[in-house]
């Protein structure tokens, strides 16, 4: 068998010729030797019995150089032909996995939440996936051919529009513009669009490829806390952050066009006591009427804020031409003088408005903030219910804020003083007491009301520090004066604090006092906040012998219950009623009905603000038991009242004209009796000190 041709087995050669009587049989032949091709091929095959030599071929081919010829043609066609089989197999199985891949793909754009579109050189839509369908709920081919800033509904801001227009221009990706599209249920779609530029075979720049997101729900998540961080959660109004931006903005518009801005301040007058009086329920209530009401029939250009607890903000962006700011001024005012009913609670209240009409030259916004509420004190000062500011106001402004500073440097250092006023009883003209008074001598703006700087003192925080001063000195003081009673006037807040028990019984006992000489003064105020912590507190003060006066009676809000609630050993009627007795018969009314109450109760009355003998006489022959004012004492200092009780005991009388006569004299001061003389002493006394409100 020639070499250059391999057969399975020789054997099989042998055996075909055998089975073949004519010399011819079919052989496969599997590989070409050397080749290390495999090969399936049928040819023929004669067996030269002759020459002992395989011709390979057909017929008609003998010999060596015939079956060399034969050889090669099988090997062309072999090589061919595999290599064809081979080729073919490939590109079936490319094409498979090119058909699986596609599939794959539309798949993918069909179950995505997000769309793949297609657009040429000039950002017109050619295709847009199925996904659109389902993400906006539109069809995909009414936005083909439009231009994608152009599509019909589509909103997208002119800076996405000019970052849109760079990356055109430079033919380069962008991504995350944002737009906003109508959707068919009527509702808008925010759309994000991220892409990649595409070039044909020349480079040439032919559109952009990219995906759509619908962020829909983060936009609107991210809006909703924006609204949350600008807007007040009580009344849903906007809150100070919203105005500053608001105000900031209106201020360089402002700039720009000339225009003049006003910004109100507007205030609940005495919403404290409210709030005390009926709960923080009801008071937060009112604060939501009070901000409807300021928001109803407002200019569409103007806006409410709320700036904190009571204080609400209007800005006016610019002059309207419907209505005047004294317009809008007086529609304020008149909506919040109308009574409000909150839970059943009819509630009447005021408003103070403070106007600043802004200069948008030299204003930033806390000048703007700080000009409105200057304004707006004063009015809460002067007891108007609208002011303008007026460049002098900063002044009183500046002076307010030295004297915050100097407070808590003045109680630190013991510069204060008390002045105590006497209580004297009508039964037997002696003074059984007196209430302790705080009293500020600045140096350089002379004497400081204590209407003043106590309110200041409470609100900067330095309520506490003040109160423990003045039980310690009045405490101090009283150890000399026998065994008359020292009253000495608390905060709610102090009432409040956790340590109140310790400090206010490490004071008395310190100074030497029995609890039984010291009388705290409340108001209605420390009763309505936690109640049962309040009470608890007084009566173990009671338990421990210290005594308990009702200040103010009736000027509050607090019911009649309070008075069996709490261990008080005396009622105050507060001046104001004292005052309008003698020509008002309703304020003579409610003097003799609270003498009345206060003796069922088996409570003392003491009438504070009594400046003339009528006034005295009034209260002796309505029964009261003790009376406080200019007419039986002015404010003195501690060594002038201890020479007063001193000198000046008590000389028993008959009851009637005598009696008020006898205390007159005695506890007068030394000054004539009568009203001319009273007046006088009471203007005297106003020039040196003033009673606490």
């Amino acid at each position: 068998m020639r070499r250059d041709v391999a057969v399975r087995e020789v054997e099989e050669v042998e055996d075909g010729r055998r089975a073949n009587s004519r010399g011819r049989f079919t052989l496969l032949v599997d590989r070409l030797a050397g080749q290390g091709w495999w090969i399936w091929a049928m040819t023929a095959v004669a067996w030269l019995a002759t020459s002992g030599a395989i011709s390979i071929g057909t017929k008609g081919f003998s010999g060596a150089p015939s079956a060399v010829a034969v050889i090669a043609f099988c090997s062309i066609v072999g090589l061919t032909t595999g290599y064809a089989v081979h080729l073919r197999q490939r590109l079936g199985r490319t094409g498979k996995q090119a058909k699986a891949s596609e599939e794959f793909f539309a798949d993918l754009t069909r179950v995505a939440a997000d769309f793949l579109w297609e657009c040429d050189e000039h950002l017109r839509v050619s295709s847009l996936s199925e996904g659109f369908l389902k993400t906006v709920g539109r069809d995909p081919q009414a936005l083909i051919g439009h231009v994608w800033p152009e599509v019909p509904g589509l909103g997208m801001a002119e800076e996405a529009r000019r970052t849109l227009a760079v990356a055109l221009a430079a033919q380069r990706s962008f991504r995350d513009i944002a737009c906003s599209l109508d959707g068919a249920d009527g509702e808008r779609h925010h759309l994000r669009l991220t892409a990649r530029p595409f070039f044909d075979a020349d480079g040439e720049f032919r559109g952009y490829r990219g995906a759509g997101r619908d962020v829909s729900d983060l936009v609107e998540a991210k809006d909703r806390v924006r609204y949350l961080d600008r807007h007040d959660a009580l009344t849903w109004l906007a809150n100070r952050l919203a105005l500053r931006e608001d105000l900031e903005r209106v201020l360089k518009a402002a700039r720009r066009e000339a225009d003049r801005p006003v910004l109100l301040a507007v205030d609940i007058a005495r919403f404290g006591s409210i709030n005390d009086a009926f709960g923080a329920a009801v008071g937060d209530g009112l604060l939501r009427a009070f901000a409807a009401r300021l928001v109803t029939g407002l200019h569409p250009e103007d806006r409410v804020y709320r700036q904190g607890n009571d204080e609400f903000a209007v800005l006016r962006a610019r002059p309207s031409p419907f209505e005047s700011v004294d317009g809008l001024v007086d529609r304020i005012t008149q909506a919040l003088s109308q009574t409000f009913v909150v839970d059943d609670q009819r509630i009447q209240v005021t408003g103070h408005v403070g106007i600043y009409y802004v200069e948008p030259a030299d204003a930033d916004y806390e000048t703007c903030i700080r000009r409105s509420l200057i304004a707006l004190r004063q009015g809460k000062k002067s007891g108007e219910q609208a002011v303008v500011y007026g460049q002098g106001m900063d002044v009183e402004a500046e002076t307010q804020r030295r004297l915050e500073e100097e407070l808590r440097i003045t109680i630190r250092d013991d510069g204060l003083a008390l002045n105590y006023q006497p209580q004297v009883s009508l039964k037997s003209g002696r003074i059984v007491g007196a209430e302790a008074l705080v009293r500020w001598h600045h140096a350089e703006f002379g004497f400081v009301s204590p209407g003043r700087f106590i309110p200041m003192a409470e609100r900067t925080g330095l309520i506490g520090d003040l109160s423990r001063w003045a039980l310690r000195r009045a405490c101090e003081d009283a150890a000399a004066w026998g065994d008359a009673t020292i009253s000495v006037n608390l905060s709610a807040l102090d009432v409040r604090e956790p340590d109140f028990l310790q400090w206010v019984q490490s004071t008395v006992a310190d100074a030497g006092m029995s609890p039984a000489r010291v009388e705290l003064e409340i108001t209605e105020g420390v009763l309505i906040e936690d109640t049962d912590a309040a009470l608890g507190k007084l009566r173990i003060l009671k338990q421990q012998g210290f005594k308990f006066a009702l200040d103010d009676f009736g000027t509050g809000y607090a019911g009649l219950g309070y008075l069996q609630m709490f261990p008080f050993d005396k009622l105050k009627i507060d001046q104001s009623f004292v005052k309008r007795m003698l020509w008002s018969k309703h304020a003579m009314a409610i003097v003799r009905s609270v003498i009345k109450l206060g003796h069922e109760l088996d409570l003392v009355v003491c009438a504070e603000g009594v400046e003339e003998k009528k006034q005295l006489e009034a209260l002796f022959a309505a029964g009261c038991d003790i009376v406080q004012g200019y007419y039986t004492g002015l404010p003195m200092p501690a060594s002038r009242l201890k020479a007063l009780t001193a000198s000046r005991e008590a000389r028993p009388g008959e009851r009637g004209e005598t009696q008020v006569a006898t205390a007159g004299t005695a506890i007068g001061a030394g000054r004539t009796r009568g009203s001319k003389d009273a007046a006088r002493q009471r203007r005297a006394g106003e020039r040196h000190a003033a009673a606490l409100p």
